[in-house]
C-alpha cells in the first residue's frame, strides 16, 4: 500500500487494518506523471498526481470489508485531510525515498542522515487544488 493510499484510507476510516484476514484493500483512484520543467521552462523534475478524496471498496462486503466476486463498488469519501496529515505524508515519503537511495548506493550513509536533518528538504506536498464533482469548466469536444 502506498503512503498516499494509507493517508486517504485512514481519512476515510478504512485504513490498513481493513486488509487483514484476506480482505481486499480499499483502493484510491488516481493518476500521476513526471513534470520535467518549471514555469520558466527551466529543468525542474517533479511529480504531479490527481488522487480521489476517498477510497473504493466493495459495497456489499461485510463489516470486515471482505471482497466477494458479486459485490459492487462503493466510494467512501475521506474526512478533510489536514496540513498536519500532509506534513506527515511528506516526511514519510522523504524518509522512504532517501532510504531507497541509500540502500541502492546512490547516497552515502552520512549524506542520507544529513539530508534527513534538513529543515527545507526539497520535498513538498500541495493539496490546495480540488476539482469537485460539479466542476464542468472544461472544454467540450463533442
Amino acid at each position: 500500500m502506498s503512503e498516499v493510499e494509507r493517508l486517504v484510507g485512514d481519512a476515510a476510516g478504512v485504513g490498513s487494518s481493513s486488509t487483514e484476514d484476506g480482505a481486499a484493500a480499499p483502493r484510491i483512484g488516481g493518476i500521476s506523471f513526471v513534470h520535467r520543467f518549471g514555469s520558466a521552462l527551466n529543468r525542474h523534475i517533479h511529480l504531479h498526481a490527481c488522487v480521489t478524496d476517498g477510497v473504493f471498496v466493495e459495497s456489499d462486503a461485510p463489516a470486515d470489508r471482505r471482497i466477494t466476486p458479486d459485490a459492487g463498488i462503493q466510494f467512501i469519501p475521506a474526512c478533510p485531510i489536514t496540513p498536519a496529515d500532509l506534513e506527515a505524508l511528506e516526511r514519510r515519503v522523504r524518509r522512504r525515498l532517501i532510504g531507497w537511495f541509500r540502500r541502492h548506493g546512490y547516497l552515502a550513509a552520512d549524506a542520507a542522515a544529513d539530508m534527513l536533518s534538513w529543515e527545507h528538504s526539497g520535498f513538498s506536498v500541495d493539496a490546495s487544488v480540488r476539482i469537485s464533482l460539479q466542476d464542468r469548466d472544461v472544454p467540450s469536444f463533442y
